[in-house]
């Protein structure tokens, strides 16, 4: 068995038998039929929804947050479990036990990534189908399935694996839970909310305001965004990236905090 086989068996074993993993599978699976039951519900009483079927069930899918109406909250509690990842054997000490189980730090720090990343982009990709199941229970005359609702669960499924992949990346360089969560939730939500702003409202920032699309998450987000604040700053020159870009922008950004995590994984003691 190779060192990679052997560190994917190792580390699927610890995912099966840790309790968090169940909790935060069910708490995404909760939150999105939960939340996506109570939208249809309030657009199943709307007479006429001007705004178009694939809107609907966009905002249905992904419970508000392809309409810019709240974040993607599935997408942070992915993040959680992939900061769990790391954060559960640094804040326990296990990380010992199992480097003693598999010393070749590199086939376990990959085999960690590959499992974060399918784990949580499955997660999320069901999620957001049966968000689009209800969508289509609630409005059953509208269209379920168009290009724009495949890109909108597409585009959930491989963000909410690269937030998880952050997540996991934080944990690896701070090797602490609790400021690797702080940074997690704070950033996406605040701080870079704040560099945009900072960036597209004031004239004297107009030569750099093109910068404000390269901020990671909010970048990343394009990946299935279909209406949010970005429109109402056309008025301000400020133009963001498209979903491929943006999707792009953010695995650069997921990838180098990987890199970087991976490096001093390699190189620190345990």
């Amino acid at each position: 068995m190779t060192a990679f086989a052997a560190a994917l068996r190792y580390e699927w074993r610890r995912l099966v038998t840790l309790r968090s993993t169940y909790w935060l599978v069910g708490v995404s699976v909760f939150i999105a039929v939960g939340l996506a039951t109570l939208i249809g519900w309030g657009f199943a009483s709307v007479d006429n929804i001007e705004e178009g079927e694939s809107f609907v069930i966009g905002a249905i899918a992904t419970q508000g947050a392809a309409i810019g109406a709240a974040p993607l909250l599935i997408a942070y509690v992915m993040g959680m479990f992939g900061l769990f990842t790391f954060g559960h054997e640094y804040r326990h000490g296990m990380i010992r036990a199992t480097l003693t189980a598999v010393p070749n730090r590199g086939a376990l720090f990959l085999a960690k990534i590959v499992l974060t990343a399918l784990v949580t982009g499955v997660t999320a990709l069901v999620c957001t189908v049966l968000g689009v199941f209800i969508g289509n229970a609630f409005l059953p005359d509208i269209d379920a399935v168009t290009d724009d609702v495949i890109q909108v669960v597409v585009g959930v499924s491989i963000y909410s694996a690269l937030f998880a992949l952050v997540g996991l990346a934080l944990a690896a360089l701070l090797r602490n839970q609790v400021g690797a969560l702080v940074l997690l939730l704070l950033v996406p939500l605040v701080g870079e909310l704040i560099i945009r702003l900072i960036l597209i409202l004031p004239s004297a920032f107009d030569d750099i305001q093109d910068a404000a699309g390269y901020l990671p998450f909010d970048a990343g987000a394009q990946m299935y965004t279909m209406l949010d604040l970005n429109q109402a700053l056309d008025i301000f020159g400020y133009d963001p990236q498209g979903p491929v870009g943006g999707g792009v922008t953010f695995a650069v950004f997921t990838a180098l905090m990987l890199a970087l995590a991976g490096a001093l994984f390699s190189r620190r003691d345990a």
